[in-house]
């Protein structure tokens, strides 16, 4: 049984989580601008991106948004620019 300061915690980390996944319900997410820029300047990485499924690119910005400092961040952008490059999707374990 929660107590109640965890209560709150977990249902404000749910509202959050369903404030977040609304503003990417449609079918085209939009590519944040150092995604965009990272994924112009790899070969082909752009395209490779754009090709793969709409739930696959969501889930793939929604990774990079949760990052909480701006190292993390620019790691995931490099890591999801150079999969991209490949052809090549991240696996989410």
């Amino acid at each position: 049984k929660m107590t109640g300061a965890g209560l709150l915690i977990y249902k404000e980390r749910r509202e959050y989580e369903n404030r977040t996944l609304e503003r990417y319900d449609d079918n085209s997410p939009v590519i944040p601008p150092d995604l965009l820029t990272a994924l112009e300047n790899t070969d082909d990485a752009l395209k490779k991106f754009n090709s793969f499924s709409p739930s696959y690119r969501r889930l793939s910005i929604l990774w990079i948004n949760d990052a909480k400092r701006g190292v993390t961040r620019k790691k995931r952008v490099d890591e999801i620019a150079r999969l991209a490059a490949e052809n090549k999707k991240k696996q989410w374990t």
